[in-house]
């Protein structure tokens, strides 16, 4: 199948490296035109660099869809929480394409982004934060949007489950960490709803865009919630 042409209007390049599944995503007001997902950092016995992955993966995305950098009208990305590395990397790349543009850049929280490609309802994303915490947040998800019930914030499974046994509606879980933590008694989302997907960043960092939430690359800042190991 040959792959859609972006066309003349603006497009928004999402890029997500919070975790170890990371990817870059190509959108248009139409919707999603392309996206690449891979696996980098530490994760699986493989200690691959970030950067040299990253700018190769965006350059073979726009080669793909035979999209121009001039193209480009925003940048978004997840800034976190997530892997210190990954989010460094990623945010430092966005940051210098967004000088190189001359384009704003459109920031969401990892966990806001992981949530939205659930579905309706409330969602309860999960990442592994180290140390025997994970990373995570309570969002209710209506038609695309998401709403903040609980923040990002990093505990242990044992007190995210005695906050999650007092909620009055059905929630669903999410992300990585259920595929070796069991989370007995609770809905879990599809396993193919885990892994964050770079078109689903980009979706909602769209909205952002249109919204005119955009922001010049020296304001957006990382949000890491605990210090590196």
């Amino acid at each position: 199948m040959t792959p859609k042409k972006p066309s003349t209007g603006r497009l928004l390049l999402a890029v997500h490296t919070a975790t170890p599944y990371q990817g870059v995503a190509l959108l248009e007001e139409g919707g999603l035109l392309g996206e690449s997902l891979w696996l980098a950092g530490e994760s699986g016995g493989l200690r691959r660099p970030y950067l040299p992955i990253l700018a190769a993966e965006v350059e073979a995305l726009l080669k793909r869809l035979s999209a121009q950098w001039r193209e480009v009208a925003a940048i978004g990305l997840s800034h976190g929480p997530g892997s210190f590395t990954g989010v460094r990397s990623g945010l430092a790349f966005a940051k210098g394409l967004g000088f190189a543009l001359g384009v704003p850049l459109v920031a969401v929280g990892t966990l806001e982004a992981l949530a939205c490609q659930v579905g309706e309802g409330l969602v309860v994303p999960l990442l592994d934060a180290r140390g025997g915490e994970l990373y995570w947040g309570l969002y209710r998800v209506v038609k695309g949007a998401v709403e903040t019930i609980i923040p990002s914030q990093a505990a242990t499974p044992e007190k995210i489950c005695e906050t999650l046994a007092a909620c009055s509606e059905p929630v669903a879980l999410t992300g990585e960490p259920l595929g070796w933590i069991p989370f007995a008694g609770f809905h879990r989302a599809p396993p193919d709803a885990w892994v964050l997907r770079p078109g689903s960043l980009g979706r909602l960092t769209w909205e952002g865009f249109r919204k005119g939430e955009g922001q010049p690359a020296s304001q957006v800042q990382a949000l890491y919630l605990r210090s590196p190991l």
